[in-house]
């Protein structure tokens, strides 16, 4: 009777065991399955947020696309489509007067838009890129130097050693050929060079 008590209590330990197990078990996989749901929430949003940005860029991409083919009078339609890796941008072109256009661009990957939204006003006075921009004092160059780009100055622009009345001054547009076509020889580069008058 004794052997039977002891061997009545042998099996409740073990059961006690199995619980303590199977308690730590499911304790173990809510903490898993919460760490992974955050974890995997936290990789979709991050995904969707890269295709977001993916689409802004898209859209920036046809919205500037639209406006150096206008400022540089190339030929574009009302609606224009880019297409990358299978991914779109709609850039459509609004004509508000004579001097000013609307740019608008819908930027789209996998369901995420984007839009972005230009006005082009036509204005007076010069329009460069990467240049050199003077005052009143001009600009002076000695040497081998050269500007590759745009110039705009207000004052004299002088190259090649040459001062006063041979610098391009703004005074007449034959002296202006001139000067420029000798700073051209000395090696002073402009591709567009304006000079008010």
């Amino acid at each position: 009777m004794k052997h039977k008590i002891n061997s009545l209590f042998a099996k409740k330990r073990g059961a006690a065991l199995i619980t303590a197990v199977m308690f730590f078990v499911i304790i173990s996989l809510v903490v898993v399955t919460g760490i992974s749901t955050s974890v995997f929430r936290d990789y979709v949003t991050v995904r969707e947020f890269e295709k977001s940005k993916g689409a802004y860029y898209l859209s920036e991409a046809g919205s500037e696309d639209a406006m150096y083919r206008i400022m540089n009078l190339d030929a574009i339609d009302a609606q224009e489509v880019i297409s990358l890796d299978g991914n779109k941008a709609t850039t459509t072109i609004t004509t508000i007067s004579a001097i000013k256009k609307t740019i608008g661009s819908i930027g789209d990957i996998l369901f995420n838009t984007r839009r972005v939204k230009s006005t082009l006003t036509v204005v007076s006075g010069a329009s460069f890129n990467y240049g050199v921009q003077a005052g009143d004092g001009g600009v002076y160059m000695s040497s081998t130097s050269s500007i590759t780009g745009n110039l705009y100055s207000t004052g004299p622009v002088c190259g090649g050693g040459k001062t006063g009345s041979n610098c391009l001054n703004g005074s007449s547009a034959t002296d202006n050929i001139e000067v420029l076509h000798q700073c051209m020889q000395t090696r002073y580069t402009a591709l567009l060079l304006q000079v008010l008058l």
